[in-house]
């Protein structure tokens, strides 16, 4: 695996990561209110939330990440494989929140993965 691959792989992996970090921050803060008057503060809370802040730098990583693979992958190779962060989110979700994955989620990820096999496959699995 060349640099550039792992740069994707990275993109992927900090994504995902951040997502779930934002996601437990935002748990920490709950929703927006309904209040024009206290839009402000909850702001405030979400700039001072570490898992919200955290989730961004990771996002940061990940953009960082996908940037510096850009210039040498192909991006039509390259860009499907950015949906494994769905399949890993879900995962993540499920043992960080205890959240239930469906039976319709998981053939969901089945596809996902399936699909990003026939891209990997390129051009040789048609010709």
């Amino acid at each position: 695996m060349t640099r550039e691959y792992l740069y994707v792989g990275l993109a992927v992996v900090f994504t995902a990561i951040s997502q779930i970090s934002m996601k437990r921050g935002m748990n920490e803060i709950g929703s927006l209110p309904g209040e024009l008057q206290l839009v402000l503060p909850y702001l405030g809370k979400i700039l001072q939330n570490l898992n919200v802040l955290s989730g961004i730098l990771f996002g940061l990583i990940a953009a960082i990440s996908w940037l510096s693979a850009l210039p040498k992958v192909q991006l039509s190779y390259a860009y499907p494989i950015l949906s494994l962060t769905f399949v890993l989110v879900a995962l993540l979700s499920a043992l960080v929140f205890k959240e239930e994955i469906s039976l319709m989620q998981w053939l969901g990820i089945a596809v996902i993965i399936f699909g990003i096999y026939l891209v990997s496959r390129g051009s040789s699995l048609w010709n």
